[in-house]
């Protein structure tokens, strides 16, 4: 059910990237930029093998989760990449293929910089919050020409 449930997710952003919807002010305010949503979404995820959880610098807190489907590939990872024991760095996989990654930049307990990707390389859209204030301010959307190369 959640597989199908991300598949459709998948879809919308999909579409919604190749449309170039705009999101803005009005959007992000009813998005939650929070790091707390962003786990909650990890440890809602269903039909998946239990996370593995990783301490990679031996302090004694998790810095590392990864959450795979029953198939084995990625669904989602977490990382607390500077190691203050705030998990900071997100990335959201469709069938193993990284779609997003959200980022707090700044330890404030809040996503400000959002990438969603296509074929897990290329960047579609790039979304930034410069001031730090919850709205996302700085907004990028790359389009692909006709032969495939990015402007």
């Amino acid at each position: 059910m959640l597989n199908r449930k991300l598949v459709i997710l998948a879809g919308i952003l999909i579409l919604l990237i190749v449309l170039g919807a705009p999101l803005g002010a009005e959007e992000d305010k009813t998005r939650d930029l929070s790091v707390d949503a962003r786990m909650e979404e990890f440890y809602d995820l269903e039909d998946t093998e239990p996370a593995i959880e990783l301490d990679s610098n031996q302090n004694g807190r998790v810095d590392y989760l990864i959450k795979t489907g029953e198939d084995g590939k990625k669904m989602m990872e977490v990382l607390d990449y500077d190691h203050n024991g705030t998990m900071d760095d997100f990335y959201m996989y469709d069938h193993g293929v990284l779609i997003q990654r959200a980022i707090d930049s700044n330890a404030d307990g809040n996503i400000d910089i959002w990438v969603y990707l296509e074929e897990g390389v290329y960047i579609a859209r790039y979304e930034e919050d410069t001031n730090f204030d919850g709205t996302m301010d700085r907004v990028k959307n790359y389009d692909t020409k006709d032969n495939g190369e990015k402007k």
